[in-house]
């Protein structure tokens, strides 16, 4: 079988780097892997990431390149859970971000087809498990099926059969699984995964073998803040070719409306920044006297916090009103 080369040097430049899918997130023909702990939203996270591609719906400040149809592999949950994930993220999205459908009487994530019954990447050809999904994009004007632009798994663990995470061997043959689907096929694939035990304020890695984190073509990793889980960080670790981003820092938001319950991706400040935001706007609320419901009421924060930063700004309290003084 001949070898697919490139005489150096002259030749060189006819390699070219593959365009974006999702700019910053997503490279055609890649491998991408978002590392998070379980319960941290990582599976919201993904889900969004779907709906932005297949809809052109903006995702954090940037929309995807093309409409492609995404096949997601949702293999670590029950199917109801992952309906119901999806239900309450199409609720948050705020009527005038809602993109149109390609025909009218289709949604406008009509093309995400969510891949119920497992089949582990590592037990077929990229070009088998291809031919087995078709069938899950058949339509009128497809009735063969047709390939899916983009597919998601959910998780690592759950998307092959090897036993040991931590042999490289092992995970050797299943990587080059997920490089047949994104390099061979031109198919880009993410990939959703776990840390191993890591000790707080530490940063996290892909659990597993180092030919892992090796093989994959962009790395970000998914954090939630210590003393508030609904405050995100999204933060690249790798991405190959281009200096990494500045990291994205966003609000998981729950609640209910009119249609029931949604959930909001909320892009905003770092934890830090908002601290400082809130500190600043104690300082303007404290040049008259205040009670302690007061300020928890307007800065939306809970007693134990508001105490934490009254104490941090040496404010005293007196006939059950908040003083402030500047020490300058």
């Amino acid at each position: 079988m001949p070898l697919r080369s490139h005489r150096a040097p002259a030749t060189f430049g006819a390699i070219k780097k593959p365009a974006w899918l999702l700019p910053g997130f997503i490279r055609e023909r890649t491998i991408t892997m978002i590392t998070a702990s379980p319960n941290t939203g990582k599976t919201m996270l993904g889900m969004r990431m779907a709906m932005s591609v297949v809809s052109s719906l903006p995702f954090f400040g940037v929309s995807s390149a093309r409409r492609v149809p995404v096949l997601y592999c949702a293999w670590d949950a029950p199917d109801w859970d992952y309906a119901g994930i999806y239900h309450k993220l199409v609720r948050g999205i705020p009527s005038s971000h809602r993109p149109r459908p390609r025909k009218r009487h289709l949604s406008p994530y009509d093309d995400l087809v969510l891949l119920w019954e497992r089949a582990p990447i590592d037990t077929f050809k990229a070009e088998d498990f291809i031919r087995c999904v078709r069938s899950c994009f058949k339509c009128e004007e497809e009735p063969g099926g047709y390939d899916p632009g983009l597919i998601i798994f959910d998780t690592f663990a759950e998307s092959h059969s090897s036993g040991d995470e931590n042999n490289n061997m092992e995970m050797r043959k299943v990587m080059q699984a997920f490089k047949g689907l994104s390099h061979t096929l031109g198919i880009p694939t993410v990939v959703l995964h776990h840390p191993p035990h890591t000790p707080p304020g530490q940063p996290i890695r892909a659990r597993g073998a180092t030919i892992v984190e090796g093989s994959a073509d962009t790395q970000l990793t998914l954090t939630a803040a210590a003393k508030d889980p609904a405050a995100l960080t999204l933060a690249w670790r790798k991405i190959r070719g281009e200096n990494r981003p500045s990291k994205v820092h966003y609000r998981m938001e729950t609640g209910t409306n009119e249609k029931g319950e949604f959930i909001i991706l909320e892009e905003g400040l770092s934890p830090n920044e908002e601290k400082s935001a809130r500190l600043e706007r104690l300082i303007e609320l404290l040049k008259s006297p205040r009670r302690s419901v007061t300020l928890c009421s307007t800065l939306e924060i809970s007693r134990p916090t508001l105490s934490r930063y009254l104490k941090e700004l040496g404010a005293v309290k007196r006939k059950g009103r908040w003083y402030y003084k500047s020490k300058t």
